[in-house]
């Protein structure tokens, strides 16, 4: 077998086997995340919604981490919108309750790593950048 022959051999194993890690379940595949209480999704909220950080991310201005909302605030705005749908029905309950979301946590850094958000919220908003 010629030393380009074999290359292209070796080539189409290795894309072969990349092909067959990658498929939905492989090896490779992204992992599917833990059940949260509720379905929540940023991909609507901040994308398709275009909702500001910031008003769900009260934290994110002013400390080190952006904290998550109360479900007082998640329902400031469910109390009417969506709110016949049975995940508003789910948020409901935990303000009737008086409780949190129990969210699953997914990410954690390390206690001696720094994110402040502050920089992230000038680019979104140059009006953060001329108050300094």
């Amino acid at each position: 077998m010629s030393g380009k022959m074999a290359v292209g051999v070796l080539g189409l194993v290795l894309l072969a086997t990349l092909l067959f890690l990658s498929r939905p379940g492989g090896a490779l595949s992204a992992a599917p995340g833990p059940v949260q209480p509720i379905s929540f999704s940023h991909a609507t909220h901040a994308g398709q919604y275009k909702t500001d950080c910031q008003y769900c991310h009260a934290g994110a201005r002013r400390g080190a981490a952006a904290d998550i909302p109360s479900v007082a605030r998640c329902f400031s705005c469910h109390a009417v919108t969506a709110a016949d749908r049975p995940e508003i029905h789910k948020l409901a309950g935990y303000v009737a309750a008086q409780t949190q979301m129990p969210w699953v946590r997914i990410f954690e850094v390390p206690e001696y790593v720094s994110f402040p958000h502050k920089s992230d919220i000038r680019a979104e908003n140059p009006r953060e950048t001329e108050r300094r």
